[in-house]
């Protein structure tokens, strides 16, 4: 069966911004999340902070084709979805961004990797499965039984969907995710399965450190849901007597 390749349109505004203006940018970013995310073909955006001494931050969006990305920049929705312009009542705030630039790509190649990646194994079903057991030379890869992660995996499918989500959306990068639900679990970090428009993926969010006991995973799954918290730019909720 032939199998069409969908090549998906990058759009780059390159934003020069004064070095003490780039917390107050990621905020109005940050009051404007999910701004777009209803607009026909768009299919994700990350904003890219420098983290050498350039003053060029990035906002890269995802769209479906040309033509939708056109759509939306003519839509009367088009300022709503650029905060760096944002403005208040009364008197004007200085600028946040000096000058800006867009750039226009389309993706010509690359790999998935282990991050994500469409495959029929991962569509087929969403049952929790370890990961790689101990290889040559005793590296041990999956440090939990079966019974562990499907436990694992059943809390945070039953109690926390919506943290999965939000750990896909930031710290798995797939913000376009409208789903998600963990599927396994080894030493170095969790696979979960993410529904993006009609398809799913997996996406792998990685520990800070390998981990070798069930104790361990929790204050590992604590810490994703705070980073996630931070870069999504909301509160997380306070920690629950455990």
């Amino acid at each position: 069966m032939t199998r069409t390749t969908r090549m998906t349109v990058i759009k780059i505004n390159a934003m020069t911004v004064p070095a003490d203006s780039g917390d107050e940018l990621a905020r109005r970013f940050a009051a404007h999340a999910g701004i777009v995310d209803d607009q026909d073909g768009f299919e994700g955006f990350e904003l890219l902070k420098p983290t050498d001494e350039r003053t060029t931050w990035l906002v890269v969006t995802r769209w479906r084709d040309e033509a939708s990305f056109q759509a939306w920049l003519h839509s009367p929705a088009f300022g709503h979805g650029h905060p760096w312009a944002e403005r208040g009542g009364g008197e004007a705030p200085a600028p946040v961004v000096v000058s800006t630039e867009l750039w226009c790509y389309e993706v010509a190649g690359g790999s998935p990797g282990c991050a994500g990646g469409l495959s029929a194994h991962h569509r087929r079903a969403r049952q929790p499965r370890p990961g790689p057991r101990a290889g040559p030379g005793g590296v041990t890869g999956q440090p939990f039984g079966s019974d562990v992660v499907a436990a694992v995996s059943r809390h945070m499918n039953d109690d926390h969907a919506a943290d999965c989500l939000l750990i896909c959306r930031t710290l798995g990068g797939r913000p376009d995710a409208t789903a998600a639900a963990m599927t396994g679990m080894d030493a170095t970090g969790i696979e979960f399965t993410v529904t993006v428009g009609d398809a799913d993926e997996t996406v792998r969010v990685p520990f800070s450190r390998p981990l070798s006991e069930r104790a361990e995973v929790r204050p590992e799954v604590v810490r994703m849901y705070r980073d996630a918290c931070a870069a999504a730019g909301v509160a997380p909720r306070p920690a629950a007597p455990h």
